[in-house]
């Protein structure tokens, strides 16, 4: 992803998860760097997370998806200054 008037390289948004037993800690990484996090489980299963990268104002919006057979996978659509930025599936 490369913001609008944005002369550097493109970023390398992703996102990883540490389980727990009743809840997943999320966090969202931008060129490596953990930008925005939070914990996502069944009585929480979607949040938004917020956090700064270059002076511009990141959101993920991330989810529980129900992978069957109780387990869950995640999903975290991430913005850069409200612009839709990356759609991940983890």
């Amino acid at each position: 992803y490369r913001p609008a008037n944005y002369p550097g390289a493109a970023w390398s948004i992703g996102a990883r998860s540490e389980g727990g037993t009743l809840s997943d800690e999320i966090t969202v990484t931008i060129n490596g760097q953990a930008i925005a996090n939070g914990t996502l489980n069944e009585l929480k299963p979607s949040d938004n997370f917020t956090g700064t990268f270059e002076g511009r104002n990141i959101l993920a919006e991330c989810s529980l998806v129900n992978s069957g057979q109780l387990t869950y996978g995640h999903e975290c659509i991430v913005f850069v200054d409200n612009e839709r930025a990356a759609q991940l599936s983890f």
